[in-house]
């Protein structure tokens, strides 16, 4: 009887070995894929930090009261990143009447601030600021 069983039991240690083969070479793709997305990712997040680094120094000059258009190179582990970014100011406006000049007491501008790097990501900023008084 225990002959008769030896058979069997080789064929049912193949079949585990061959789904536990399946598996395996299953979860080394997903792996495989999972890395590719990583690395493809890479560089779309390289360019947002160093588009939000240009952000956040127009904040800066927006606090300083500062326009125009600055550039700054970043280090990278594979090549350097360029930023530019601007900064822009208007008066606030309610329908067609100005803010800055109609009313002292809530004298506003808006800014724009816009930075991008050299592969072409774009982050633009925008908000109000107070301003002590009308021209």
């Amino acid at each position: 009887m225990i002959q008769n069983q030896q058979g069997n039991t080789l064929v049912l240690a193949l079949v585990v070995l061959l789904i536990l083969t399946a598996v395996g070479m299953w979860a080394s793709r997903d792996a495989l894929v999972e890395t590719w997305t990583a690395v493809a990712n890479r560089d779309y997040y390289q360019d947002f930090y160093a588009a939000e680094t240009g952000i956040r120094l127009g904040l800066n000059k927006v606090s300083e009261g500062l326009t125009g258009t600055w550039s700054l190179t970043l280090p990278s582990s594979e090549n350097q990143i360029t930023v530019n970014y601007s900064v822009t100011f208007q008066a606030c406006y309610q329908g067609s009447q100005s803010y800055k000049c109609t009313n002292p007491s809530s004298a506003c501008e808006e800014y724009l601030i816009r930075s991008w790097t050299t592969s072409g990501y774009t982050i633009e900023a925008y908000g109000q600021r107070a301003v002590s008084a009308c021209p």
